[in-house]
């Protein structure tokens, strides 16, 4: 440098070489000059790693999320083409079998239709054997009234033939005793001689009346006792035909109620024929849409195996991104790693700020990391999480610093197998949710959340240890 052959005090050009703050004009208004311009790049330094610290995260967390993505992407798409082929199978063995549906169901409703017409003729035919049982009850109901009354006629006929027996009887014991009284007469007349001979005459002729109506009563008794014989006879024939009637008739009241019966349920029959007629001519009309729908289902399958297959190169080209994104990460932790060995020079070590700011964005990343892990836990679901302790925003500063304060790197040096452990809970929790162990999910959270404590507690320690450096004037780099 020009201006450095003009400084003599070793001592200006050992503060400037460490950056220390002090007036440098005094000595040389050049090295004052070149001390602002060191100053105003290390802010640029600085600037440019905490933005390429940010940009290592984002891309970080945009792997993790794209990868998480891919691989559900991945399980989707051979779940997708998996179903497509199954719905497809299906879809064409259910339209196989909604065609034998579609023809057995017309075959039904023919049969249906057919059954309701047997029906209303049986229902006819019920009902016009109906209304014959119908008069055929009230013609018995009838007979059986004029039988009865027969039966009372038959019944008086017999007191009138048992008063006429005794008529006869009186006019046999009348005629018994005119015939005494002629032969008395007849006595008295031949007793009287020539003076009775008249008398004796009309005494024969009188006995000769008597012996005849004796005889003709005779027959007539006879005739009575015939008629008598038989109107016994009829009279037990009118009472059997009656209770016969009777029998008859009640039968045929039964046989009319279970008629009224049959008629009223072929009549019930009938209407629910008519019923699941009119229904199944309805799902004749569904089962025809349903062929058209399964027709269109087809389609739609063929063009979800379509997709299914576009999906699956859209996968694999995913994956093809993801490469250049996992470059670019790797390029920026590189950078990070420079960005932290120039930061070991005075020209470029980072102030305790930048630490402090980066300390802090950790303590609220693994905050928000263990919120995820809780999500994870209650919805019982793999969420995008990281799980390489490296490739966290804190990791990528970690790994690529390297503080040089005795009480820092006490708790920094601790840090890195405590970070590595936290981050295993994430591990862990994934294969409890694979093998769907959600008690060990629960104890996994619960680990983690108290381990978490100890973690962010070094943190804050550190932080502590970063502000007491500060007000002192030492730097966490130094």
């Amino acid at each position: 440098m020009a201006f450095g052959r003009r400084i003599k005090d070793a001592g200006i050009i050992r503060s400037f070489s460490e950056m220390k703050e002090m007036d440098y004009s005094s000595e040389s208004s050049e090295l004052q000059d070149a001390f602002v311009r060191l100053q105003n790049g290390k802010k640029d330094f600085e600037d440019i790693m905490e933005k390429n610290l940010n940009a290592v995260m984002r891309v970080s967390s945009l792997d993790v999320g794209i990868a998480d993505s891919s691989k559900k992407m991945g399980s989707i798409t051979q779940d997708v083409s998996s179903a497509s082929g199954i719905i497809h199978s299906v879809t064409t063995e259910t339209a196989s079998i909604a065609s034998e549906v579609t023809n057995a169901h017309e075959n039904l409703t023919n049969t249906i239709i057919e059954a309701s017409e047997e029906a209303s003729a049986v229902f006819k035919k019920i009902e016009s054997g109906q209304d014959e049982l119908t008069g055929i009850r009230e013609l018995s109901t009838k007979t059986i009234d004029t039988s009865t009354e027969m039966k009372s006629d038959m019944e008086n006929l017999l007191g009138i033939i048992d008063r006429m027996n005794e008529v006869i009887e009186g006019i046999n014991s009348i005629s018994s005793q005119t015939n005494l009284l002629a032969l008395n007469a007849s006595i008295e007349a031949a007793r009287a001689g020539e003076a009775g001979k008249g008398f004796a005459v009309v005494a024969d002729e009188i006995r000769d009346l008597a012996e005849q109506t004796k005889e003709l009563t005779g027959n007539m008794g006879d005739f009575v006792e015939h008629i008598e014989e038989a109107s016994k006879k009829s009279s037990q024939s009118v009472t059997t035909a009656v209770d016969a009637l009777e029998v008859i008739n009640e039968k045929i009241n039964s046989v009319w109620e279970i008629n009224d019966v049959n008629q009223k349920s072929v009549g019930q029959i009938s209407e629910s024929i008519s019923s699941l007629a009119a229904v199944s001519e309805e799902i004749s009309s569904s089962v025809n849409v349903l062929d058209t729908q399964i027709s269109r289902m087809e389609e739609q399958c063929a063009s979800l195996e379509e997709n299914a297959k576009q999906l699956e190169i859209i996968h694999e080209n995913l994956d093809n991104d993801i490469k250049p994104l996992q470059n670019i990460e790797e390029d920026l932790d590189n950078s990070m790693k420079v960005i932290g060995k120039m930061g070991r020079d005075a020209f470029y070590m980072l102030n305790n700020s930048i630490f402090e700011k980066c300390v802090r964005n950790a303590i609220d990343a693994h905050k928000n990391w263990l919120a995820t892990l809780e999500r994870m836990k209650t919805r019982q679901l793999v969420l995008p999480i990281q799980l390489d302790d490296k490739k966290c925003g804190f990791g990528h500063f970690y790994y690529s610093m390297d503080p040089k304060n005795e009480e820092i790197r006490k708790v920094w040096d601790g840090i890195k197998d405590k970070h590595r452990r936290f981050h295993s809970y994430g591990t862990k929790m994934v294969q409890a949710l694979f093998n769907e162990d959600y008690a060990q999910t629960e104890q996994i959270y619960l680990e983690a959340d108290n381990f978490s404590r100890e973690l962010i507690s070094d943190f804050e320690k550190m932080l502590s240890i970063t502000e007491k450096l500060t007000r002192e004037g030492i730097k966490v780099f130094a």
